[in-house]
C-alpha cells in the first residue's frame, strides 16, 4: 500500500472519544448500500442522528479534521437546541470507531454520500429542509454535496479555497508539486443552493481571503461574517454573532413541520459495528422489528420492544370469588380465560405526560367539587379536607377565598 503523505496530513485522526455503548439510541450504523440484509460490520458508518421534535430542517454535519463524533457532541447537541433542527454528523474512515484503513478526499465522499441517501431514502427528509454545514476540511465535501444536490442551504466554517491554494500560502511554489484534493473554487460556480460563509479574522491556519474569496465565487444568495475576534478553532457558540444570529436570519430558523419522522430500527443495532464485543442474539422467528418514531417529546419509540412484552407475558383472570349469598365476585364467563397483556404503559405504571395532567385535574375536581366523572356523568363522592389542602393549586386557594369573602359578604347584608 502506498504511503500518501498529504493525506495524513489532512486527515490525522484523533484517539477516539467514544465506543459502541455512546450516545444510546442516538448512534446510528448505516450500511453503504442502506440495505440491513447481509451487510457486514466492516461495510456500516456510524453516525450521530439528533432528533428535534417538529423540526423542518436537519442539518447535516461534516466535522472538522482534529474531532470525531465524541468532541462534536456538543456541539451538534447545542446547534439543536439553538435552531430547533434535526442534526445528523458523518464519521470519517478510521475516525472514532468508523472502519476503514484509508482516510482521504475520496473515502470521505463515500461516506458523506451514502450517508446522505440514508437521509433521503430512509429518513425520507427532502433536499430543500437539508442544511449541509462544514467546518475546515469538512468545507470540501460539503461543496461537493452542494454540486450534486440543490439542499435547502449550505453553511461553511472556516473554508479553502483549494488545497494547493492553502499549501502556497504555507509553503509558496512547492504546493504545484501536490496533487489537487478539493477543488472548491472551481466547484463553487455550481451551487445553486443559498450559502451562508463565515469565517473569522484572526484564522492563521486557514486565512480570511479564502472565505471570502468563495463567497465572490458563488452566483446564489448569500451572506459572508467575518468576525474580527474569530479564530479558526474558537467556540462557533460563544458569540452568537459567529454563528447564531447569521443562521437565525439568513435561514429563517426556527421552521416546522408536524410529519413523524420515522428511524429504521435496524439503524440502531450497535451489533452491526466492528468494535462490539458483546453477545450476539441468536436469530428468532419474530416480524421484522418496526421502525421507530418519535414520541410527543422527541423520544424514541420501539414497537418490537412493546411488542416482544406482551407477546411472553400473558395474564389469566383470578378465580371469581363465590360469597356468601352465592353470587360471584365477577363474571362467570371470564373464568379461566387467558387475556392479552396489558400495554407496557400500565405494566410499569408510567404514563404520557398528558394523561398524567389529565389525571391530576380530574383528581383535583374529584377533590374541590366533590363530585366525579363516570360514563359521562357526575357521581358525587367524598372529598376529605386533607386531600383538598392537598390537591388544591394557588390559583384554585386564591378562588376559594374570593368566594369566602363574597359569601361573608352577602351573610352580613
Amino acid at each position: 500500500m502506498n504511503f500518501d503523505l498529504v493525506s495524513k496530513l489532512l486527515f490525522p485522526a484523533p484517539s477516539s472519544s467514544y465506543g459502541v455503548d455512546s450516545f444510546e439510541g442516538e448512534l446510528l450504523w448505516v450500511p453503504r448500500d442502506i440495505k440491513p440484509e447481509g451487510a457486514l460490520p466492516p461495510d456500516c458508518i456510524p453516525c450521530l442522528f439528533l432528533p428535534c421534535h417538529t423540526a423542518r430542517f436537519l442539518v447535516f454535519y461534516l466535522h472538522s479534521n482534529a474531532e470525531d463524533l465524541g468532541k462534536c457532541y456538543t456541539f451538534c447537541a447545542n446547534v439543536r437546541e439553538q435552531f430547533q433542527v434535526h442534526v445528523f454528523a458523518v464519521e470519517y474512515p478510521g475516525y472514532g470507531i468508523c472502519p476503514g484503513d484509508i482516510c482521504n478526499e475520496v473515502s470521505v465522499l463515500d461516506n458523506v454520500r451514502v450517508c446522505l441517501r440514508f437521509v433521503l431514502e430512509e429518513l425520507q427528509r427532502p433536499l430543500d429542509s437539508i442544511l449541509v454545514l462544514g467546518r475546515s476540511i469538512g468545507c470540501g465535501p460539503a461543496i461537493a454535496l452542494a454540486t450534486e444536490h440543490k439542499i435547502g442551504g449550505l453553511v461553511l466554517i472556516s473554508p479553502m479555497l483549494s488545497l494547493k491554494e492553502l499549501f502556497s500560502d504555507n509553503f509558496g511554489p512547492l504546493a504545484y508539486c501536490i496533487q489537487e484534493r478539493f477543488p472548491n473554487k472551481t466547484r463553487m460556480l455550481l451551487v445553486e443552493s443559498p450559502l451562508l460563509v463565515v469565517h473569522g479574522q484572526q484564522d492563521k491556519i486557514i486565512p480570511n481571503r479564502h472565505g471570502v474569496e468563495l463567497y465572490n465565487v458563488c452566483r446564489s444568495r448569500k451572506l459572508l461574517v467575518c468576525p474580527k475576534d474569530m479564530g479558526h478553532n474558537s467556540n462557533l457558540l460563544a458569540d452568537v454573532s459567529y454563528l447564531v444570529l447569521p443562521m437565525l436570519q439568513f435561514f429563517a430558523l426556527p421552521d416546522y413541520c408536524f410529519e413523524d419522522l420515522v428511524i429504521p430500527a435496524w439503524a440502531t443495532d450497535k451489533t452491526r459495528s466492528p468494535f462490539y464485543t458483546g453477545p450476539r442474539a441468536p436469530a428468532v422467528a419474530l416480524k421484522r422489528p418496526g421502525p421507530l418514531r418519535l414520541d410527543a417529546h422527541g423520544s424514541l419509540q420501539c414497537p418490537l420492544k412493546r411488542e416482544l412484552v406482551e407477546q411472553q407475558v400473558v395474564y389469566r383472570e383470578e378465580p371469581v370469588q363465590v360469597s356468601a349469598s352465592g353470587t360471584a365476585g365477577g363474571s362467570n364467563n371470564t373464568q379461566g380465560k387467558e387475556r392479552p397483556a396489558p400495554s407496557l404503559l400500565k405494566k410499569t405504571g408510567r404514563e404520557p405526560p398528558e394523561r398524567q395532567e389529565r389525571s391530576a385535574s380530574r383528581s383535583r375536581l374529584r377533590a374541590i367539587s366533590g363530585f366525579e366523572m363516570k360514563g359521562g356523568g357526575a357521581v358525587s363522592v367524598p372529598a376529605s379536607r386533607k386531600d383538598i389542602l392537598r390537591l388544591m393549586t394557588p390559583s384554585d386557594c386564591t378562588q376559594m377565598v374570593k368566594e369566602l369573602k363574597h359569601k361573608l359578604s352577602t351573610a352580613s347584608l
